[in-house]
């Protein structure tokens, strides 16, 4: 049989991106690049189909705190793109930094600090640096009615509708498309603080059983008649990086605290802090019996390469640091 007869119905097989940088593992017929730190990612061959999946995290918030306590920090903001094209070439990866959080109050209107947002995640064009896609910490929204310069760190100890010792804001990219998310407000009067927002919830209210204007109980709740800080927002959820759901840019759970909240009996500070949410948020912090810095429980930061936000501080009690992003990169290899 002549070799042309041969080849007849004999095509090429379809060709697959190759690539190197970070730490790779695999998905089913696809490989996941994961960037916990700042690195090199090269294209060296393209695939016939050119998409790649990526998802930027940006660094969570420390927040700010106020001499009672402080709402919790807003987790950063996350950018998914499923269908990105890129070119034959280095790309640089920049994994960006949690925020600080803010050192304790002293007393009654002598201290507030700010806290400080986290910084931005990017992919950038080694050849030029122009941005291909980034998580920019700029794109959180402030609250409406507000300007302040850093609304993820938090809106803290500002007159308006959202009140006092309110959690910082955070919001999601997919595909485009910004989907923004605020934390809630408290109430200095009370020492009430609300949860960060996560990036893919808003935070929660505070708690309260001795006030009808804020009488939301979340679920993790036990009881009292103190003011208790609302947890934090739950961050995005995607199944890209291990096929089961994962989360990232969890808000930080508030302050809780108060005057006259001394625990005792059924309402124990040490078992009454307010969660951080899903996605690396950390937990606030809690002011103990006898209100003092030896007592109580300390804020949590968010956890390390998740985009969590920081815990709210409270008097005493330090906030928490944000935690640090993340970049995943992933194509299909086989």
């Amino acid at each position: 049989m002549p070799i042309q007869q041969m080849l007849v119905g004999i095509g090429a097989g379809e060709k697959f991106a190759e690539a190197t940088g970070g730490t790779v593992t695999t998905v089913g017929d696809y490989k996941v690049h994961a960037f916990t730190s700042s690195g090199t990612f090269t294209v060296t061959q393209l695939g016939d189909t050119n998409e790649f999946e990526t998802l930027i995290v940006a660094g969570g918030a420390g927040p700010g705190t106020q001499w009672t306590q402080g709402g919790g920090g807003g987790g950063g903001i996350v950018n998914h793109q499923t269908g990105q094209a890129l070119t034959a070439a280095a790309y640089t990866i920049t994994v960006g930094g949690g925020g600080a959080g803010a050192p304790p109050g002293t007393g009654w209107g002598s201290y507030t600090a700010d806290g400080t947002p986290g910084s931005d995640s990017s992919i950038k064009l080694a050849s030029n640096n122009s941005i291909i896609l980034e998580a920019d910490i700029s794109d959180i929204a402030n609250l409406p009615g507000m300007s302040l310069p850093n609304p993820q760190a938090n809106n803290k100890y500002s007159w308006n509708v959202y009140m006092h010792s309110t959690g910082g804001n955070s919001a999601k990219v997919v595909n485009g498309v910004t989907t923004q998310y605020k934390g809630m407000g408290g109430w200095h009067q009370t020492a009430y603080a609300g949860g960060g927002a996560g990036a893919g919830d808003d935070g929660d209210p505070v708690n309260s059983t001795s006030d009808s204007t804020q009488s939301y109980t979340p679920q993790w709740a036990n009881g009292g008649g103190c003011s208790a800080g609302g947890g934090g927002g739950d961050g995005y959820a995607t199944t890209m990086v291990t096929g089961s759901t994962t989360y990232y840019g969890g808000g930080g759970g508030a302050g809780t605290g108060g005057a006259g909240c001394n625990g005792g009996g059924s309402y124990a500070h040490n078992n009454f802090v307010a969660p951080g949410g899903l996605g690396g948020g950390g937990n606030g912090s809690c002011v103990g019996p006898g209100s003092s810095a030896s007592s109580g429980v300390a804020a949590q930061n968010g956890t390390a390469n998740t985009g969590g936000a920081g815990g709210g501080g409270s008097q005493y009690r330090a906030s928490g640091n944000g935690g640090s992003g993340i970049v995943y990169i992933k194509y299909k290899y086989q």
